[in-house]
Order: C-alpha cells, then sequence, then structure tokens
C-alpha cells in the first residue's frame, strides 16, 4: 500500500491549520455569561485540515489479494476513503490545565440521501502507560484498522498503511455513534502524561460509488481544570457562535464550506 499521508510531526504549519482559538467555558449555575476574561487564558487549541485519500488508489495488486472477497466485493459497490484529523493543544496557564477534550466526528448524507458510514476508526483504546516502542497502523482483511508489531505486515495478515506512532498519550477511549455515521474520541490526562501537543485520528469511510463530496463536521469540547474545580468548556473557531466545524473532506485538502441554502 503506497503511503497516504505524509509523518506525523510535532507542530502543525500555518498553511495545515483549517481554525484556532481557546477552549470558551460555559456558564456556571447562577450565571447568564461567562467573564469576557476567562476565555482568552483558557487552554487553547489549534484544528488541522482533514486529508482525505481515496483507498482503492494506494492499494496495490498484492494488497487486493489479501483483502477477504466479501470486503473487495463491497469496494466495487462503494467507495471508500481514508481520513487524518489532526488537532494540536496547547497548555493553558499553571491553574487552568486540561483533563479531558472529546472529539466528535459526524458524516451528513449526500446530495443523493445517502448515508456514508464509518467502516473504521483509530486509535481505538488505550488506557495504560504511554506505549513506549514504536507502534504501525494495518489494515486487516476485513478492512479494519489494527496495529502491527513485530513481524512484516504481509506475515501478520495485514496491509501496512505507512502511519507510525512513535507513542501513544494513554487514557484514550473511542465509539462510533448508533448508526456509524459518526465517532467519537475521548483523551483525559492522567499522572504518567497531560494534554498536550499534536494528536492524530485515522477513519476509513464507506460512501456511495463515484462520490464527489463528502460532507462532515466535527466538535471539541473539553473539562478544564480552573481554580481547584472542573468546568465544561467548547471550543467555538475563530471567536464564531457555533461550536461546529463543518467540511467537505473532498473539496481538494477539505475545505471549510458553508452551509447550503434553504430550499
Amino acid at each position: 500500500m503506497r503511503p497516504a499521508f505524509g509523518r506525523h510531526t510535532e507542530r502543525l504549519k500555518d498553511e495545515d491549520i483549517l481554525a484556532s482559538g481557546s477552549f470558551v467555558p460555559e456558564p456556571l449555575p447562577g450565571e447568564e455569561t461567562v467573564r469576557a476574561d476567562l476565555p482568552g487564558v483558557f487552554p487553547a487549541v489549534v484544528v488541522g485540515w482533514p486529508e482525505t485519500k481515496n483507498l482503492a488508489g494506494l492499494l496495490g495488486k498484492d494488497d487486493l489479494e489479501r483483502i477477504d472477497p466479501s470486503a473487495r466485493a463491497d469496494m466495487r459497490a462503494h467507495d471508500y476513503f481514508l481520513v487524518r484529523l489532526c488537532c494540536s493543544f496547547l497548555p493553558g496557564q499553571e491553574d487552568r490545565a486540561l483533563h479531558s477534550v472529546r472529539l466528535i466526528f459526524l458524516l451528513k448524507p449526500d446530495g443523493r440521501r445517502q448515508q456514508p458510514r464509518v467502516s473504521a476508526m483509530y486509535p481505538v483504546r488505550v488506557v495504560d502507560a504511554a506505549v513506549e516502542e514504536r507502534s504501525r497502523m494495518g489494515l486487516d482483511a476485513s478492512l479494519q484498522f489494527v496495529p502491527l508489531v513485530g513481524a512484516p505486515p504481509a506475515a501478520e495478515g495485514g496491509i501496512a498503511t505507512g502511519v507510525e506512532y512513535a507513542t501513544l498519550v494513554p487514557k484514550i477511549t473511542a465509539a462510533f455513534n448508533f448508526d456509524q455515521s459518526g465517532v467519537l474520541w475521548d483523551f483525559e490526562r492522567t499522572d504518567a502524561g497531560e494534554l498536550r501537543g499534536v494528536r492524530y485520528m485515522y477513519l476509513l469511510l464507506r460512501a456511495s460509488a463515484g462520490s464527489t463530496s463528502l460532507r462532515a463536521g466535527f466538535i471539541l469540547s473539553a473539562r478544564v481544570r480552573s481554580g481547584g474545580r472542573l468546568r465544561n468548556a467548547v471550543f467555538a473557531p475563530d471567536g464564531g457562535a457555533s461550536p461546529l466545524m463543518e467540511v467537505d473532506l473532498l473539496s481538494g485538502k477539505g475545505r471549510a464550506v458553508s452551509p447550503p441554502p434553504p430550499a
């Protein structure tokens, strides 16, 4: 399989940034609004542009032979897209630190009212101490993401994607929504590591054959330890009123799009 994306980096370049800003705390009971001086000193986040590649264009003949016949048949009837999401958590003041962050990703129906689905996601679950050795991500015969450790991918029956993690930050959990039209990731700080730096997430999406548009929205929320207590906060891109970021994953680099006009 040809590598789909570049290497992981510790910092996002300006041209790779979709949105940036601070988490905005929700009002406490009895407050109508949040004090104007609070958002600027809450932890900040930078969100990168999603990157999307058609899976069929990445797989070689040998890769296709390793895939289950039923999965190969489904690839002929549908388009599969490999998507990389990323965001960078920036530290706040010492007395305002990220306790946890939730990323929600939702796919919208296409122009033919067909609902794309999330077939696989990675990482899925990391609950122990940080992984010290390098971890590689692959695809198995059923087109599910799997870690590849030790043996060459072909010997393990997997397909190498070229994606490598030097470490995986502890306490990551993930889940599909009820119909697999979306997913969520929860990141939580532990005694072994705080929430800071770039995080990469991967999806394998299944859409109608011949898809030319793949609209998605995602929302970031957090719990911030402030003044000895936890406060709920949301990320409103560039000071906007809505926390929803909406993109077309098949439009160039995933450029942001505006909602369609009313019918």
